[in-house]
């Protein structure tokens, strides 16, 4: 009847027909006491059995890249696909001067730096205070144990720094040319590629977190599967968003629109983590673009084993409460 596999779809099916056919007979027979005993313990076996069916139904679905339990939707198939290339990073292409002196007018006004640069750039500020999340990262650092970080759309990179100087090994992308130019990293530390050309991802490198702050409302939609391909390369993703107007904001949208989209890649998103975090940028939230609007999501490809490494002993969270204190009181974080 079923012209399937065994141990698979028809072997599964069978099983639920076969179930159905046992609880209709219990529901229309009349039992006496020696009946029920009997079937309590019919009814035990068939509970285990539906468990297994459960596990076998959940594993076939994860097989067959379907199913609500599975990580290969057509956006995490795409994104899989992308990376099994080999990256390339591409900087953006020269604007036409006429174009370049428009833009390069609007974006001084603004304050926004990237000379001649193209509108989809987004530009960049260099003390962009409200992306700079000093408690936050103190805790990542120290009291997580992060060890590196890849920062996806760094501008000068002022908070790669941070982790840089704190003993993190960090690698930063970034589309404009002037900011590239202009960074505050080692050289060696920066990758210059504009996603709108392309995917780029760090080939063969794993890394703890992903900073990606006041980046993702510049990215236009058909260019977002290119940024995930290097969301893809951490454990954890850490981002923010937008929900107003601004220079070159194309993504424009609440927190649970980007919790879905970026659950359809496969991430899986972390509220308790999410509400931490945020919690640390209190005090500054309404100037605080994580604190407004940041969002934590883990990578189930990566995270399998524990990334944050939060000490146990009460004599370690001692020395981390004293250590905090003594930060807190000179404002060293």
């Amino acid at each position: 009847m079923f012209r399937m596999n065994t141990n698979s779809a028809g072997d599964i099916v069978w099983k639920v027909i076969c179930l159905v056919g046992i609880l209709l007979t219990y529901v229309h027979i009349h039992l006496n006491s020696a009946q029920i005993t009997a079937a309590r313990y019919t009814i035990q076996e068939q509970g285990a059995a539906i468990s297994l069916l459960k596990s076998k139904i959940k594993k076939f679905e994860l097989d067959q890249g379907g199913g609500s339990g599975s990580k290969q939707t057509p956006s995490a198939k795409r994104i899989a696909n992308i990376r099994a290339s080999v990256p390339n990073a591409m900087p953006a292409l020269p604007v036409s001067d006429t174009l370049g002196q428009k833009l390069q007018e609007h974006r001084n006004a603004l304050g926004y730096g990237g000379a001649n640069e193209g509108v989809h750039i987004g530009g960049f500020l260099q003390n962009d205070t409200k992306s700079y999340e000093r408690n936050l990262w103190h805790w990542l650092i120290f009291n997580q144990k992060v060890t590196s970080m890849l920062d996806v759309g760094c501008g000068m990179g002022y908070s790669s720094k941070y982790f840089l100087d704190h003993g993190v090994d960090v690698l930063c992308v970034e589309g404009s040319h002037e900011g590239v130019e202009t960074t505050v990293l080692p050289k060696s530390r920066v990758v210059e590629h504009d996603f709108t050309r392309g995917p780029w991802w760090p080939k063969d490198q794993v890394f703890d977190i992903v900073w990606s702050v006041e980046f993702l409302e510049h990215i236009d939609q058909k260019y977002l599967d290119n940024v995930v391909a290097a969301f893809k390369s951490a454990r954890y993703l850490f981002v923010s968003h937008s929900t107003w107007g601004g220079w070159h904001h194309v993504s424009v949208h609440k927190s649970w629109w980007w919790v879905e989209k970026l659950s359809a890649y496969g991430f899986e998103y972390s509220e308790k983590l999410t509400e931490i975090s945020k919690n640390l940028c209190k005090g500054r939230q309404d100037q605080s673009y994580f604190g407004m609007h940041g969002l934590v999501f883990r990578n189930p490809e990566l995270a399998t084993e524990d990334v944050f490494k939060e000490p146990g002993t009460m004599e370690e969270r001692k020395l981390i409460w004293e250590r905090d204190l003594y930060l807190h009181q000179c404002h060293c974080f």
